[in-house]
């Protein structure tokens, strides 16, 4: 465990999604976000935005950076991207879900989950 992270959990996708921005604009450190409804996690590493979330509130996401952690490890068309796969935050909508564990019920279902730092 690393003791400059923790899990966030927001009950909308542009919530979570300046929340993770601003936090790894601040502290310069990749930012986990949950995929596919839970079942899966990627890294945020980057982003471009109206303003920069650091020294303002009143800024717009333009663009994330992403990566998953099975690029090269899967077969062709698979579900990871490539380091500094550059998605809109309507891209990222479609992968970055809120979770959902069918099988067991959990304090965050339904909200979207980061681990930020």
């Amino acid at each position: 465990m690393d003791a400059r992270y923790r899990l966030h959990a927001q009950t909308s996708f542009s919530a979570a999604l300046r929340s993770a921005v601003a936090n790894l604009r601040k502290a310069n450190l990749p930012v986990g976000t949950t995929v596919d409804h839970g079942n899966h996690a990627w890294l945020s590493t980057g982003f471009t935005a109206t303003a920069d979330p650091a020294v303002t509130s009143s800024f717009t996401v333009t663009s994330v950076r992403v990566v998953g952690p099975l690029w090269g490890l899967q077969s062709i068309n698979g579900y990871d991207m490539r380091p500094d796969t550059r998605l809109t935050p309507a891209q990222l909508a479609h992968y970055f879900t809120p979770w959902w564990y069918a099988p067991r019920r959990m304090v965050w279902d339904h909200k979207f989950i980061s681990i930020q730092p």
